[in-house]
Order: C-alpha cells, then sequence, then structure tokens
C-alpha cells in the first residue's frame, strides 16, 4: 500500500506546486499527468529500480520502472521514441491544443532505499516486456533533500504504537 500511496501522492503534490505557474494535468488512460504551460510535454511521477539517480547508469537496461506497464504506457512509450523536439513549433494554421496522448511525456522517476529517495527527470523511449527501460534523456535531480533512512517509503506502512482503546459496552434494553 506505500508504493501506491506514495505514487499517487508524489503526482498530486507534484500538480499542486506546478498549477499556480499555469500548469494543468489530466488523467487521460489512467496516466497522471502534469502539462505544461505551452501544452508541448507532459511529466508523471512513476516508481524506478536500478541505478535511478545515479550519473552513471546507462541509457538502456539500468534503470527501468519498478512495476509493469501496460498497453496506455506503451503506447506513449512508443509516440516519444517517434517524436524529437522537446518544444513544438506550430504554424499559424496549426491547431494550437494537442491532444494529451499525442505529448511527449517524461517520467519523474523515484526509487526508495534505506538511504532515502533518489530522483530523476527521463524520456522513456523504449519498453522490453512490461518495463520501460530505455531513455533518450536523463536529468539526474542532485539537490535532493530526501535523503537519510526517514525518507524510506516503506516506512509509511508502520503503524505507529499506541495505547489499546477501551470501549465501555453497556446493556440498555429488556430482556
Amino acid at each position: 500500500m506505500a508504493g501506491y500511496a506514495f505514487w499517487s501522492r508524489s503526482n498530486r503534490t507534484f500538480r499542486e506546486r506546478m498549477t499556480p505557474n499555469a500548469w494543468t494535468f489530466s488523467n487521460a488512460q489512467s496516466i497522471l499527468r502534469t502539462i505544461n504551460p505551452s501544452g508541448t510535454f507532459a511529466i508523471t511521477a512513476v516508481s524506478g529500480s536500478g541505478m535511478v539517480g545515479m550519473e552513471a547508469a546507462d541509457f538502456v537496461g539500468d534503470v527501468r520502472t519498478k512495476n509493469p506497464k501496460g498497453s496506455a504506457v506503451a503506447k506513449l512509450v512508443e509516440r516519444n521514441f517517434k517524436q524529437l523536439p522537446l518544444f513544438s513549433i506550430f504554424d499559424e494554421g496549426m491547431e494550437s491544443e494537442v491532444e494529451v496522448n499525442d505529448l511527449p511525456t517524461w517520467f519523474l522517476l523515484y526509487k526508495s532505499s534505506n538511504e532515502g529517495l533518489m530522483f530523476e527527470l527521463s524520456l522513456p523511449v523504449q519498453m522490453h516486456g512490461k518495463y520501460v527501460d530505455s531513455w533518450r534523456e536523463r536529468i539526474i535531480l542532485d539537490d535532493n533533500p530526501f535523503l537519510g533512512a526517514e525518507f524510506d517509503i516503506k516506512r509509511l506502512d508502520e503503524m505507529p504504537l499506541a495505547a489499546p482503546v477501551d470501549v465501555p459496552v453497556e446493556f440498555k434494553g429488556a430482556v
């Protein structure tokens, strides 16, 4: 449950922090995306495994999504593979509003460990099996305030020690 809670809270917090800056969002095909103000790309938070957040990681195979992904993500990744520019240039006669599923979608990858959380912003371009494991671009987020064992998301499942609850029950009816 901690993994799901962290994933949904990550996307929610990212949206809440970006909406004052004119970013919008979409939940199309159950992919929680935050869309930049010009509508040229989107970002979604996704759990990763392997060498997330490490400069030495190769662009293929060393970093992958932690959980398997379905056909909607597969189409998104394929679309990313085919699209080269980060910022689209529109002709005057072109439709200025683009369908969210046509936008390049970047993954804000995070990985939890005993040392804390690691992050990177990466553009996925290929899947092997049900896991995204190939990236066109990887931007390591070095300025990380979430280092230390207290930031291990597995701790979200820890139950705080609490005194037992005593509920008095009295019979108030006739026999």
